[in-house]
């Protein structure tokens, strides 16, 4: 109630029931998330929305959701799923918004939200923001995700060839997020906003895990990303010539280095090995990277 307008009513008890075709199931995805949390468990004792599977609270709970964080899609077993919202009369905040979508039993888990397959497993391949032709803006509200899986010798290359989402400094509107690994408790590789294109990135494992989320103005025409799955020992580095290297001695550089300066959102890796009793040493010959004016790694906005 009143989603978009104000925060929702003290003392809520709020019922819909979604019904799809018989041989189907519904998907129900959450857009935003806003509710009073219980503090001190990972309970909802307060105000909470929960979704049933069937017609009634009778059927089973298939989740029940409060708290800030947007929560993963729910998918019913049959062609029905219940839902209500509930709030008590203390605390208010924004809400909920989620929409649903009739699927197959066999394709869902399948849809990106963006149009398209979510797990991708060919050798290579593109995917993209909603609508993109390089003209169309993306969907307000959008709540996607992809997740890339090579075979388990390989690891995954990423490439965006276009790039134009909302810009704000920490990226808290719109955005595309890269992880490294399977879903998005792995490690970030890069948060990516504005309109400069982001360099390639290259997993460290088999899989990547991308995300993209838009919030309710000021959409732009999206980007595209290009992905292949290539050998470890053929990986780019990110920054030109491979990520493995195993000669006795050699050289590595950042970007554009000796020609002008490196890009922004720059990610590079390599791995460096040689032959089993021997050490690698390092040596810096030249290091010219934006610091913040004090001593100590965790205080560098860039660095190697």
């Amino acid at each position: 109630m009143n989603f978009g307008v104000r925060n929702y009513d003290n003392d809520a008890d709020c019922f819909w029931l979604i019904e799809v075709s018989v041989g189907k199931v519904v998907l129900l995805t959450f857009i935003q998330l806003s509710i009073e949390a219980s503090s001190h468990s990972a309970f909802c004792h307060f105000d909470g929305v929960r979704i049933f599977d069937g017609n009634s609270t009778y059927a089973v709970l298939l989740a029940e959701h409060c708290g800030f964080t947007v929560p993963e899609p729910v998918v019913s077993t049959g062609n029905n799923m219940y839902i209500n919202f509930y709030s008590d009369g203390a605390y208010t905040y924004a809400g909920f918004q989620a929409q649903f979508e009739e699927f197959d039993p066999d394709d869902v888990g399948q849809a990106s939200g963006c149009g398209g397959d979510r797990h991708l497993t060919d050798t290579s391949g593109v995917f993209s923001s909603m609508n993109y032709d390089g003209s169309t803006t993306y969907d307000s509200n959008a709540h996607c995700h992809w997740l890339i899986e090579a075979a388990i010798s390989q690891v995954v290359e990423i490439e965006f060839t276009a790039f134009d989402v909302e810009y704000s400094s920490t990226c808290d509107y719109d955005a595309v997020i890269v992880y490294d690994g399977s879903d998005d408790t792995s490690v970030i590789l890069g948060t990516y906003c504005g309109s400069v294109t982001p360099s390639s990135l290259t997993s460290s494992s088999n899989t990547i895990y991308v995300t993209f989320t838009s919030d309710s103005v000021s959409e732009r025409t999206g980007f595209q990303i290009r992905y292949q799955a290539i050998d470890f020992t053929d990986a780019d580095s990110g920054c030109g010539g491979n990520t493995y290297l195993t000669s006795n001695s050699g050289s590595i550089q950042s970007l554009n280095y000796g020609i002008s300066n490196y890009p922004s959102n720059a990610y590079c890796e390599w791995v460096i090995e040689v032959s089993e009793g021997l050490v690698i040493e390092i040596e810096f010959q030249d290091i010219d990277i934006e610091g913040s004016g004090q001593i100590g790694r965790a205080s560098c906005r860039e660095r190697v």
